[in-house]
């Protein structure tokens, strides 16, 4: 297995926080949805390789698009009831 590289690890952050807000407002996360959560925020890491230029930079827009449509927008079930993904004010970037 190789080290976390700088995108392996911004995800890690981002997903992080992205649970600890859904926590801090008093809600569960359940199995599945971590489990979705996981794999779409290795994807968002693979995605950012594969677009950053020589400098590793991917604009911040772009990052917070992909951000969007692979994880915010992962369904989450909390007690049956279905959430909407966040805004980008609540995207950590």
């Amino acid at each position: 297995m190789s080290s976390p590289d700088g995108w392996g690890q911004a995800a890690n952050r981002h997903l992080l926080a992205k649970f600890l807000r859904i926590i801090a407002a008093g809600k569960v996360v359940d199995r599945g949805e971590l489990q979705l959560s996981i794999a779409a925020k290795n994807a968002w890491a693979q995605d950012m390789r594969d677009l950053a230029d020589r400098e590793n930079a991917v604009p911040i827009e772009t990052q917070k698009r992909i951000w969007r449509e692979l994880v915010e927008a992962a369904p989450r079930q909390t007690n049956n009831q279905q959430l909407t993904p966040n805004t980008d004010d609540d995207i950590p970037f």
